[in-house]
């Protein structure tokens, strides 16, 4: 027989649908012995283990997929007892290795294997809900498939592995299924409404990177709703959030710094009200500035997306904070502070020249104190240079640097050396011809400010954490699959290809 046709006949309802083996095989073989039901469930899931190990090779999946129905029905298998779970989660497994394919996944939906897979997270199985979410995790890529699990009540469950789940290794993979789930805003409603901000925000301080990651992920795709973030700003508090801004991971950086910049576009939408201004106030005091200009010296580039998108967030939430004389003070006096700065005036990003430039000149309206460690730290020469950029929000915001740093005499000795007044000049009179009939401009327009702060938002989780797990989650001696652990972290999410 071959493999399908196999689990086709250990799966028939009865014995009466079976049809004899040709060859020997089964009847053959147990000619005269009655099989128990426990003894068909063994042999039904020693046969899938061996098809879920086959499909560890891409090219056996499309011979295995045949089998999907099959598999499905196996997750169907009623009873608590051991060998009913064990074979569901060599089922699930082998589903999860097969939902590689964009076309498995639809398989599995259109076969109605969702409701099913759903009943198996609430599984009094630890075993089989890591299994059941990793299957859920693979499946949530497709956008079919992410509205028919919402359609099972999938989330709850999946909610509900976060919030109670003691394995971290369930709370990683439901976390992952929601990260995808929240792709898309009817879904990212959903999961609001069932109560997941809050267990969300609690795995962000999990013992677990990748969970932190996941949860991190499902969080920046719900903070893509501006009254979402400023929730989830509330119930993680900016002690934690500070936290998260010196994490490792680039994932979890990069959301905190979304929600924290977020948080102070809405609290400066609210200017005039005090009750708007605690948020700043408090993220000061939980050393939230010099976190965030700890992230202005990040190395990166245009070819680094993920972490010049950080960068440029970092001085975004600086640009913000730096409009209080108090937070600008704090950041000249901090260890590094006003250096940063100046070097991010050299960046290639016209972004990052101007918002350094008005982070140091908005320091250089406080007092002399902050104006000369402007200058201390090479800053009136590097204004002066950056009357030279092509950008025109950079020139503008650096001659509006440049005219509070002159207040003191020394500044102004180091404005005069570094060029400054030819410079000044030499612009002033390139502004006067523009003025006059058929003048043209020495400076290119600027393009629009992305509206995200990070790539892609909302993002995908990446393919290869979802299903590289699929095998590894069953205990097994000769298990040599890509471990969940191993899995690179989730950085690249602009690489994930949205099945619509």
């Amino acid at each position: 027989m071959t493999q399908v046709n196999a689990l086709q006949y250990f799966v028939a309802p009865n014995a009466s649908q079976r049809q004899p083996a040709q060859g020997g095989g089964l009847e053959q073989y147990e000619e005269g012995h009655d099989t128990s039901h426990n003894e068909l469930l063994a042999l039904q899931a020693n046969i899938t283990a061996a098809l879920k190990k086959l499909a560890v090779d891409e090219g056996n999946r499309q011979a295995i997929a045949g089998g999907i129905p099959l598999l499905l029905r196996q997750l169907t298998q009623r009873g608590g007892e051991p060998a009913a779970q064990v074979l569901q989660v060599q089922a699930a497994a082998a589903l999860g290795l097969l939902a590689t394919d964009s076309c498995n996944r639809r398989t599995i939906s259109d076969a109605g294997g969702i409701p099913s897979l759903v009943q198996l997270l609430s599984s009094s199985s630890e075993e089989l809900q890591e299994t059941a979410s990793a299957l859920v995790w693979a499946l949530a890529f497709d956008k079919e498939c992410r509205e028919a699990i919402s359609a099972a009540y999938g989330i709850p469950s999946l909610i509900n592995l976060c919030a109670a789940s003691g394995s971290s290794t369930v709370q990683e993979h439901a976390a992952g299924a929601l990260w995808n789930l929240t792709y898309d805003e009817a879904t990212r409603a959903a999961v609001a409404a069932a109560g997941g901000i809050i267990p969300l925000v609690a795995l962000l301080q999990s013992h677990s990177l990748e969970v932190q990651q996941h949860a991190a992920g499902a969080l920046t795709n719900l903070a893509v709703d501006s009254h979402m973030a400023v929730t989830i700003a509330d119930q993680a508090g900016t002690a934690l959030l500070v936290q998260l801004l010196g994490s490792s991971s680039v994932q979890i950086v990069g959301f905190a710094a979304d929600i924290v910049q977020d948080c102070l576009l809405k609290e400066a939408a609210a200017a005039g009200d005090s009750a708007a201004a605690g948020f700043s106030q408090a993220l000061a005091v939980d050393g939230g500035l010099a976190a965030l200009v700890r992230l202005l010296s990040v190395e990166a580039d245009a070819a680094q997306a993920d972490m010049l998108a950080i960068r440029q967030s970092a001085a975004a939430c600086l640009t913000g904070l730096a409009t209080d004389p108090v937070h600008a003070k704090t950041v000249a006096e901090l260890d590094g502070g006003v250096l940063a700065l100046v070097r991010l005036t050299e960046s290639s990003s016209w972004q990052e020249q101007a918002m350094s430039a008005t982070i140091l000149g908005l320091i250089a309206a406080v007092d002399d104190d902050c104006r000369r460690a402007i200058s201390q730290a090479g800053g009136a020469a590097a204004l002066v240079m950056l009357l030279s950029s092509s950008s025109h929000a950079a020139v503008a915001d650096a001659a509006a640097a440049i005219s509070n740093l002159a207040s003191e005499a020394n500044c102004r000795k180091a404005l005069t050396e570094a060029g400054g007044i030819q410079k000044l000049l030499s612009l002033l009179s390139q502004a006067q011809l523009q003025q006059q009939p058929g003048g043209t401009t020495s400076c290119a327009p600027d393009a629009a400010v992305p509206a995200a702060t990070m790539a892609d938002r909302p993002s995908l989780s990446l393919m290869s954490g979802a299903l590289s797990g699929a095998d590894s989650l069953v205990s097994q001696p000769d298990s040599w699959l890509c471990p969940m652990s191993s899995v690179a972290p989730l950085v690249d999410n602009a690489a994930v290809a949205v099945d619509s």
